[in-house]
């Protein structure tokens, strides 16, 4: 399927620019890239992605992230030279940063993909809160799996995925690992270590992608 990228600017852009974070609404992929907004689809929905563009910087205002000005490319290029200024911001602020990106992103998405959005949110807090990461990543599994009717019928549905939720499902259900179990011996319980952490998470983006896909032509 041909695909278009538009892309928009915030201005002020102070809040976003260390916030990134990507989702579907109705097959369009939004992709917030600190101040730039990049909107992905294909050309015959540009209208309809101009109209979400405008829809997540209001949702960004109302969640407190956002609240100048959400800018075309060629609007962005005819603004005059100016010089950047980093505002330093609370350190109160900084820690409610997520909360709000997941309210702003929920907002676009939950009303017509429900589990699709609480799939962002555990894919969310399992990099926000790597220690407990395994246990977040276990709740995107079933979330997915809870779309199908369990886990041979999401199999199924999705294709290849069989080794992918058994991967993710051993490692949060390894007693050791201390995330959906405890361990038997409490002295043994072992975090995940980068590279497993890394592993949890690429293979859990890749589980989450086949579903972004069969929802997006889904019914």
């Amino acid at each position: 399927m041909k695909t278009m990228t538009i892309r928009y600017y915030f201005r002020p852009g102070d809040n976003l620019v260390q916030l990134h974070d990507s989702f579907l609404v109705t097959g369009i992929r939004l992709s917030l890239r600190g101040a730039t907004l990049e909107v992905q689809c294909a050309p015959e929905q540009a209208s309809q992605a101009a109209d979400l563009a405008m829809r997540y910087a209001e949702s960004l205002r109302t969640h407190l992230l956002f609240w100048g000005q959400l800018l075309t490319e060629e609007q962005f290029a005819s603004l005059p030279a100016e010089s950047i200024t980093v505002k330093g911001r609370s350190t109160r602020d900084l820690a409610l940063d997520p909360v709000r990106l997941r309210d702003a992103r929920r907002q676009m998405v939950q009303g017509t993909r429900a589990r699709l959005s609480r799939c962002y949110d555990y894919m969310q807090e399992a990099k926000d809160d790597p220690k407990n990461a395994a246990f977040y990543i276990y709740k995107l599994v079933e979330t997915i799996e809870a779309e199908y009717g369990g886990e041979r019928a999401a199999i199924q549905g999705l294709g290849d995925v069989a080794g992918l939720i058994k991967r993710l499902k051993q490692m949060a259900n390894n007693p050791d690992g201390d995330q959906r179990h405890a361990p038997t011996d409490p002295g043994v319980a072992k975090p995940l270590d980068e590279a497993k952490l890394s592993g949890l998470l690429r293979d859990a983006h890749a589980l989450l992608t086949m579903f972004e896909a069969a929802v997006r032509v889904g019914p």
